[in-house]
C-alpha cells in the first residue's frame, strides 16, 4: 500500500457465504491521497444542493407537462387529458412551487 493513502478498516455485515460461526468479513478501503483531506461536513451541503436541483427539475417538468396536457386536452375535447394537466399542477403546488 502506498504511504500517501489513507486506510479505513471496518467490520462488514454477514454475507450469504459466511460460515455458521457468525464470522464477519473485514472490509478494507484505501483512499487515494487526493481524497484524504475531504471533510464530512461538506457532504450534507452537496446532498442538499443536489436534492434542490432535482426538485427544481421536477417542478419545471411538471409545469411543462401540465401546460401541454391542458392545451392538448382542450384542443381534443378530452376531459381526462385536461384532468391529467390539472393533476400536474397539483403536484407542482404540493412540491412547494
Amino acid at each position: 500500500m502506498p504511504s500517501n493513502a489513507s486506510t479505513i478498516v471496518t467490520n462488514g455485515a454477514p454475507c450469504r457465504g459466511a460460515s455458521r460461526g457468525g464470522e464477519r468479513p473485514q472490509i478494507q478501503l484505501t483512499l487515494p491521497s487526493c481524497c484524504r483531506n475531504l471533510q464530512a461536513v461538506n457532504a450534507p451541503d452537496k446532498l442538499r444542493s443536489k436534492a434542490l436541483r432535482l426538485e427544481y427539475t421536477l417542478i419545471a417538468y411538471n409545469i411543462l407537462e401540465g401546460i401541454i396536457a391542458i392545451a392538448a386536452g382542450w384542443r381534443a375535447g378530452s376531459i381526462a387529458l385536461v384532468g391529467f394537466g390539472f393533476d400536474s399542477a397539483i403536484e407542482v403546488f404540493s412540491a412547494g412551487g
